[in-house]
């Protein structure tokens, strides 16, 4: 027992994966008979997934991010350094590590004794390098966690920590807390909020708040720009938050490890003709700087169905928010770029961004005012209206929160039986074309009777051509550029598309059959209102695209099976391991493992197994690289690939999720995505089955927005094979074997999908 009390405590905070050596000594270690109390909190034992050790009888604290955070300590590893572990600036004092302590837990109860193998590696704490196959207490790794000696040696000379032990009250260890940081709240009017800086420093850690005593949720090296979206201070120190330029997660940085990206610099703001900058967009146009100025300090309303927000005037800066029809914003500041007006404004967390001038309009009263008053236009009643944007919601009721009642687009006409206001917007209560009572936002539509944008005359729809191109059959109809379109059926046989604004002639008979490709039969009929409906009897499995050309509305209809063939011989299929470089994605609180990692080495296993049966796979990357978020769909898009398939791992705030998820998205809003509605579904469904029946983990589908798969014209989901922030399924995405398992089941998944139609 006098060990066990000279063994004092020792912690390690979460820190990047500490691999397993290749050849390393069994050594039999035990559960405490006497209680441990770490700051303030007694370990429980029985039922923890990684409970103290005794190894030579001294007490070994595990290195997870739970139990290391209660003394105070940073640790990192890299391929290079190795393990380091130091104090960290701040040390929480007993309640409050009382309060944020969550431990890992198991059901069923822990053995009194078990193996565990001794470390290697490099491995340095406070600045001394630890030669570990030579310590008498070496580190230990126990169900793939590294841990700790308390020794005397660390827990005084080198930590200066208070210990106790004795009979009633067992091991108690108390770390000198530093007090509660002095923090500012989160500024976001401060000058560097909606500018970019680059990093300085080498491995600088992401964090999860504001001060080195976060956690750390990721990493970034010298040169990576980011987006600043707010500051604090703390310790007197600036931290900044901030969100990678792709548009992913938010995050906190030492401010001092950053500089501002050169060419950054601040908008005049002022509602004076002011000084443009140039910058970073290119040619201002001089002769509309005056208008877009004047609109500084008003309201303006978003017309658009969901809109990029962007951390700079151009429609290649990165998206950093979005925002949705019906949303206002007051005009911080214009700019005119290449005859285009964007105004910069502030999003709902408070950062700088700037949207596209023609995808909104003026509106009246204060930004984020639902209460404003506004007289009813009740002249409006009986009179037509025209829909002036495309996938414009129908819904229930007035509001933007009623439940949709299908979409329309750019052309459409309504008669208006009512008029409405909601939170100070005006909603027409219109029928749609099976004559139910609808209503619409009256601000995305404009009057048909002169006044405004008036409809247009309706064009004449004509059948360009239809040709046969290897596995597709491509359909081009002229139906007039601006005019609406919409998918309202996609199955496995059947496309049906909503024309807008378009008729018929007498003797413009569309009505051909086709022997052979994935398109069978092309029908056009009139629907009433303008409107003509196109009808596509496809093969059994073939998915469209439907894209807009000049005039003409192109659709392409892909075979799955060019040569009649099932299964993988011939197919082209894209895998894309998420993240990698200096982009770690999410990163596990006990073992560091990364989301990239698990991405890569999946993805890997993956293409060997559909090489091994006739597939060409293209990687989006085949090592730890960095690709842009954009270039990857890019890729598949280009090789008109028969899949994408992009490969996760998972993350969540709280330890208690788990499970795989697997996410496909074909809103019905948009045509082009709307029309693989069946087979991405089908796909997803298959995959998510496959990879349930070869790990044994529960598996669901979910839709969700992903740039992936929202910018790929090919059938695409996005895989995520488990959660990091749950000690268990971190454990298993650490083992090759299981990765092996997840490879195995998209496999299956693909093949069933493929073998199907």
């Amino acid at each position: 027992m006098k060990k066990a009390a000279g063994a004092v405590c020792t912690a390690l905070l979460a820190m990047g994966l500490f691999a397993a050596p290749a050849a390393a000594a069994d050594v039999t270690v035990t559960l405490p008979a006497f209680s441990v109390t770490l700051n303030g909190v007694t370990m429980e034992q029985s039922k923890s997934q990684y409970p103290m050790l005794v190894y030579k009888d001294i007490t070994y604290v595990p290195m997870t991010w739970a139990d290391t955070r209660l003394l105070g300590l940073e640790s990192n590893w890299t391929q290079q350094s190795g393990l380091v572990i130091q104090k960290a600036d701040t040390v929480q004092d007993a309640a409050t590590a009382k309060k944020n302590y969550q431990p890992y837990k198991v059901s069923s109860a822990n053995k009194n004794s078990y193996q565990a193998t001794t470390a290697s590696g490099k491995i340095t704490v406070n600045g001394k390098t630890i030669t570990n196959s030579s310590e008498e207490y070496p580190l230990l790794l126990f169900r793939d966690v590294t841990y700790f000696p308390l020794t005397w040696r660390f827990a005084v000379n080198e930590f200066g920590w208070e210990y106790s032990f004795d009979q009633k009250h067992g091991l108690v260890i108390t770390p000198k807390a530093t007090g509660s940081a002095e923090e500012t709240p989160v500024d976001t009017k401060s000058d560097i909020v909606g500018q970019k800086v680059t990093v300085t420093g080498s491995d600088v850690n992401l964090r999860s708040g504001a001060g080195t005593s976060h956690s750390s949720v990721g990493m970034v090296q010298k040169g990576t720009e980011l987006l600043v979206l707010g500051t604090k201070t703390v310790d007197g120190k600036e931290w900044y938050q901030v969100m990678k330029m792709d548009g992913s997660d938010k995050s906190w940085i030492a401010g001092w490890l950053t500089q501002k990206s050169s060419g950054d610099s601040s908008v005049n703001t002022s509602t004076g003709s002011g000084n443009i900058d140039t910058s970073n967009n290119g040619n201002i146009t001089a002769g509309n700087n005056d208008n877009a100025n004047n609109m500084v300090g008003k309201t303006i309303t978003v017309t658009g169905t969901t809109v990029n927000l962007r951390a700079s005037a151009s429609t290649s800066s990165a998206v950093i928010g979005q925002t949705d029809k019906g949303d206002t914003y007051t005009v911080l500041a214009a700019k005119t770029v290449n005859g285009d007006v964007w105004y910069q404004v502030t999003m709902k967390n408070g950062a700088k961004a700037w949207i596209a001038g023609w995808l909104t309009k003026e509106g009246t009263g204060n930004s984020g005012n639902n209460n404003t008053t506004v007289t009813e236009n009740y002249d409006i009643v009986g009179k037509k209206v025209v829909v002036n944007a495309n996938g414009v919601n129908l819904r229930k009721e007035p509001g933007t929160s009623a439940a949709s009642a299908g979409t329309v687009n750019k052309g459409m006409e309504f008669t208006v039986l009512t008029v409405k206001t909601v939170d100070g917007q005006q909603w027409y209560q219109v029928k749609d074309v099976s004559g139910n009572k609808v209503w619409i936002a009256s601000w995305l539509t404009n009057k048909a009777d002169g006044s405004g944008s008036a409809v247009t005359q309706a064009t004449r729809l004509t059948l360009q051509s239809v040709q046969q191109q290897g596995n597709k059959t491509i359909v081009t109809l002229k139906h007039g550029k601006g005019n609406g379109y919409s998918t309202t059926k996609a199955s496995a046989t059947e496309l049906v598309i909503s024309l807008q604004n378009n008729y018929l002639n007498t003797n413009d008979s569309i009505n051909e059959s086709h022997a052979s490709g994935p398109l069978r039969h092309l029908q056009v009929q009139e629907a009433g209102a303008n409107t003509l409906k196109a009808t596509l009897t496809l093969q059994k499995g073939a998915y469209c695209t439907v894209k807009e050309s000049g005039d003409n509305l192109v659709i392409t209809a892909y075979n799955q099976h060019a040569d009649g063939e099932r299964g993988l011989q011939g197919k082209t299929i894209v895998l894309d391991p998420g993240h990698g470089g200096s982009d770690p994605g999410a990163v596990g609180l006990v073992l560091g493992v990364t989301d990239a990692d698990v991405g890569l080495t999946v993805s890997q296993k993956l293409r060997d197994l559909l090489e091994a049966q006739g597939a060409t796979v293209i990687m989006t990357r085949d090592t730890d690289i960095r690709v842009g978020l954009n270039d990857r769909p890019a890729m598949a898009n280009r090789a008109e690939a028969d899949l994408f398939v992009s490969v996760h791992a998972n993350s969540s705030t709280k330890t208690t999720p788990k499970g795989i998820q697997i996410y496909y998205y074909a809103p019905s809003g948009n045509a082009n995505l709307y029309a693989q509605s069946y087979v991405r579904k089908e796909l997803a469904t298959q995959v998510s089955d496959s990879m349930q029946a070869a790990t044994g983990t529960d598996s669901v589908v979910k839709t969700a927005n992903y740039a992936v798969l929202r910018e790929n014209d090919r059938p695409s989901i996005l895989v995520e094979t488990g959660f990091l922030s749950n000690a268990e399924e971190e454990a298993l995405l650490a083992s090759d074997a299981y990765r092996q398992k997840l490879a195995n089941g998209i496999y299956q998944g693909i093949l069933n999908y493929l073998n199907q139609f």
